[in-house]
């Protein structure tokens, strides 16, 4: 029955419904690759190190707290964790090497260095977490939508289907005989009436 229903909806019906259901199935598989990604986060990590450098030198953590901002950031907008483990690193190198030194010199700080790169996996996985949640709420109420919409759909066009409604039966061609008349010409000893031609009467 379900077939009929849906071919006795609207076309405009059947295209907002298969519409809704691509963008609901293009927002769960839609994927940044992961190169492109990489170049995207490292531009963010340059402007991000740009405003940190505005911060006072006196102000180090504050200056790298932007760093972990951008990071988690980056992990909630592309959700790609090989693409995070490369940015956490970049990030880690342009904090330490402009920074806290300068002219891109790197070097090691001891527990302080230590302690920022646990910041920085701390602000992927918290990044990870909301963007995932946020993508999760997102397909829950596309999917609502949809079922929501067939089932409007499905009041809204609530017939009967066609197969269920009598059809008549064919008629047959007027050139065959009918059965009483094959019943006449089978019968011995009885002949069937004469006919008068049309433009001809009929002999007395």
């Amino acid at each position: 029955m379900s077939i009929w229903r849906s071919a006795a909806r609207s076309p405009s019906s059947a295209a907002r419904r298969a519409a809704s259901r691509h963008d609901h199935t293009a927002a769960r598989s839609s994927a940044t690759p992961t190169g492109f990604a990489i170049g995207a986060g490292a531009v963010g990590l340059v402007g991000a190190a740009i405003i940190a450098a505005a911060i006072p030198v006196a102000d180090a953590d504050w200056r790298f707290a932007v760093i972990a901002i951008a990071v988690g950031l980056f992990a909630a907008i592309f959700l790609d964790q090989l693409a995070l483990g490369g940015i956490a690193v970049l990030a880690f190198l342009i904090s330490n090497g402009f920074l806290e030194d300068r002219f891109g010199q790197l070097a090691w700080h001891g527990s302080g260095d230590l302690w920022r790169l646990l910041l920085l996996v701390t602000a992927g996985a918290v990044g990870l977490a909301v963007g995932e949640s946020m993508r999760f709420v997102a397909n829950v109420r596309a999917a609502r939508g949809v079922a929501e919409f067939d089932r409007a759909d499905e009041a809204t066009y609530e017939t009967e289907p066609l197969a269920a409604r009598p059809m008549s039966a064919p008629q047959m061609p007027d050139r065959q005989m009918s059965d009483r008349q094959m019943s006449d010409r089978q019968m011995p000893g009885r002949q069937m009436p004469d006919r008068p031609m049309p433009g001809r009467q009929a002999s007395p």
